[in-house]
């Protein structure tokens, strides 16, 4: 896992809800095809969604990401998102 921070929600005009924040690759290693996962949650802490992108990382830095949800229930926006749950993790291919 690698640690998120800087995590910010706004609801933009074409995709409704949108996540910026940063990503920090704290080996020694180049990392690539890193999962960013959010779980957006209500007051309820129930599930609105899920949004999710893909970052390429340098040994020791620390890069910005963009998630957009893809087929999202209609209407969700940042004010209606009151925690979240995020992950940063190697995707891994399974066949």
């Amino acid at each position: 896992m690698f640690p998120v921070t800087d995590i910010k929600f706004s609801t933009d005009k074409y995709t409704d809800l949108k996540v910026i924040g940063r990503v920090e690759n704290t080996t020694s290693k180049e990392q690539t095809l890193i999962e960013v996962c959010i779980i957006a949650l209500d007051e309820n802490n129930s599930v609105l969604t899920k949004l999710s992108t893909y970052v390429d990382i340098a040994p020791n830095d620390k890069v910005g990401f963009e998630c957009y949800g893809l087929a999202m229930p209609d209407g969700i926006t940042a004010d209606d998102v009151a925690a979240y749950i995020v992950y940063a993790f190697p995707h891994q291919y399974q066949f």
